[in-house]
């Protein structure tokens, strides 16, 4: 019985780890025809995608709302996009 379970982990163990190792190999041969993207271009694609997230943030905010202040202390979102 214990021989059992220890082949049934020893096959579970390789089909767990053995296709992450093969896909490896192919995938260091597709990326090693790419050059790496520079500091300056990496900071810049997120630069870009935050803001687009805040573009389309923006439009999502109805106009009825821009004056909208929880507290008094509060400046509204057209206080703070507008100024």
């Amino acid at each position: 019985m214990k021989r059992v379970i220890a082949m049934g982990a020893l096959v579970l163990a390789a089909g767990l780890l053995g296709p992450p190792m093969f896909a490896k190999g192919a995938r260091d041969k597709s990326e090693s025809s790419k050059a790496a993207p520079s500091p300056s271009q990496v900071v810049l694609a997120q630069w870009n995608n935050i803001g687009r997230k805040l573009i389309t943030m923006a439009e999502d905010f109805p106009e009825d709302k821009y004056e909208f202040k929880a507290t008094r202390a509060q400046r509204s979102f057209a206080s703070n996009c507008c100024t």
